[in-house]
């Protein structure tokens, strides 16, 4: 059973990398490397095969690796989500959705984010996405003047 690099730190994954390298470097086939390290024969090959086109820059995690968002930033986002509603927030949407969470990130933080990611990010803070409840009898939504 080989090691999912994504459970690791970041610099946990450094680390294999390098050692994958090193190991190569001294002769290990790459069945052997990914023995001795937990890892898969492709995991190894693929590792190997990038730092041979880019030299040490493989070692690192890729561009646009980790989050966009700082806990901070998640932080108070949760907070304007959990306390109040769009229209409080002079935004045109009345209940939360999606477009409406990514409308706040971008007005607050001037951060748009890819609506898989919010996604992700709404998910990780514990919201999910329902439908409004229905009341016993009521089938129809009423009027706003009622």
């Amino acid at each position: 059973m080989s090691i999912d690099m994504r459970s690791l730190s970041r610099e946990a994954r450094f680390s294999k990398r390098v050692k994958v390298i090193e190991l190569r470097r001294a002769g290990r086939s790459y069945v052997q490397i990914a023995l001795q390290l937990g890892l898969s024969r492709i995991g190894v090959f693929d590792i190997c095969k990038r730092f041979a086109a880019i030299g040490s820059a493989a070692l690192r995690d890729a561009p646009g690796a980790g989050r966009t968002l700082t806990p901070a930033h998640e932080l108070l986002m949760r907070r304007q989500i959990r306390d109040g509603t769009p229209d409080e927030l002079a935004m045109p949407e009345w209940l939360w959705d999606r477009a409406a969470v990514s409308r706040l990130i971008e007005q607050r933080l001037g951060i748009v984010l890819p609506i898989r990611t919010l996604a992700l990010y709404l998910k990780r803070c514990g919201f999910s996405a329902s439908r409004p409840k229905i009341e016993d009898g009521m089938t129809e939504a009423l009027p706003l003047n009622a």
